[in-house]
């Protein structure tokens, strides 16, 4: 039991941070710094950071690999973190999804084109 609380505050603190960093006001300046640049990198740091999956999985891998959350595989940590990232990755979309946020994402992409 509190193995599946570890993880259910880990998931539901992933995408909160994966909403902070890619849909909140208060990280908007930064992301607009990123979009508006000139280098080609920005715009592609902007796009992940702006992507729930994407934040996710970093967040998951780098989480995994320093050992924030606890093992279940025991075998490879590596392997551990890159199955927490994928697990991170699609908790935050299904939650994104639920929430609305790709729907708004998407029409305010088709909006700018």
């Amino acid at each position: 039991m509190e193995l599946a609380l570890t993880y259910l505050v880990y998931f539901a603190a992933a995408f909160g941070l994966s909403f902070v960093v890619g849909f909140s006001a208060l990280t908007q300046p930064g992301r607009d710094l990123l979009a508006f640049s000139e280098n080609v990198s920005s715009k592609l740091m902007c796009k992940l950071l702006e992507c729930p999956g994407c934040l996710g999985f970093w967040t998951g891998f780098c989480l995994g690999v320093v050992e924030f959350v606890p093992d279940i595989f025991g075998k490879s940590r590596l392997v551990f973190a890159v199955a927490l990232g994928f697990a991170t990755c699609g908790v935050n979309m299904v939650l994104a999804a639920a929430c609305g946020l790709l729907v708004e994402r998407v029409e305010s992409t088709v909006r700018k084109s």
